[in-house]
């Protein structure tokens, strides 16, 4: 009898440690130095983002951004847009307040290492980011006029509140300046 226990403990022990095995080789490897920088830039990039969305619709002062991430991923595998959720659970999840609808700034990166950042906005869920030129957001020859709930591009952009005295809603004109 206990030769027995002792060869089936023994037994017990064989497959914990081949099953142990298994699920340390499966593990994914530990993500590399640069895709842990390029994520801290990315998201550091996206927080100073919100911060000058907020300011220009807020505040309603001018705001530039420089939003580029420098040496981390093709601009063809990246979506960045501001995406408008009205999934109570999500937008709690990600502002930290109960909601029923919400604006969220979204990274999206479709490449190799898939993955999403996204960060709460505190606008107003009425506020218009126009890609017409019209009277408040005119047109320049140096300056492309973004819809930044379409999406956003890498670049240097300029926000203006063009939010006008009888306006019951925020505008914002999002200019990305010409690479050209």
């Amino acid at each position: 009898m206990k030769k027995e226990l002792i060869v089936l403990v023994g037994f017990l022990a064989l497959i914990s440690i081949a099953v142990l095995f298994y699920f340390v080789m499966t593990l994914p490897p530990p993500p590399s130095p640069r895709l842990v920088q390029c994520y801290s830039q990315i998201e550091g990039k996206l927080e100073e983002m919100k911060t000058k969305i907020e300011a220009a619709v807020i505040q309603k002062t001018q705001q530039t951004i420089d939003f580029e991430f420098r040496g981390c991923y093709e601009p063809s595998r990246e979506e960045i847009s501001i995406e408008r959720v009205t999934k109570a659970e999500v937008c709690n999840s990600y502002c930290g307040t109960p909601r029923d609808a919400c604006d969220l700034l979204t990274y999206q990166h479709t490449g190799g290492n898939v993955f999403s950042i996204r960060k709460c906005l505190g606008i107003s869920a009425d506020t218009v980011f126009t890609s017409n030129a019209n009277e408040k957001c005119t047109e320049s020859d140096k300056m492309l006029l973004i819809d930044l709930r379409k999406e956003i591009k890498q670049g240097t952009y300029l926000l203006i509140n063009a939010t006008e005295g009888a306006d019951t809603y925020p505008t914002i004109c999002a200019y990305l300046k010409d690479k050209n």
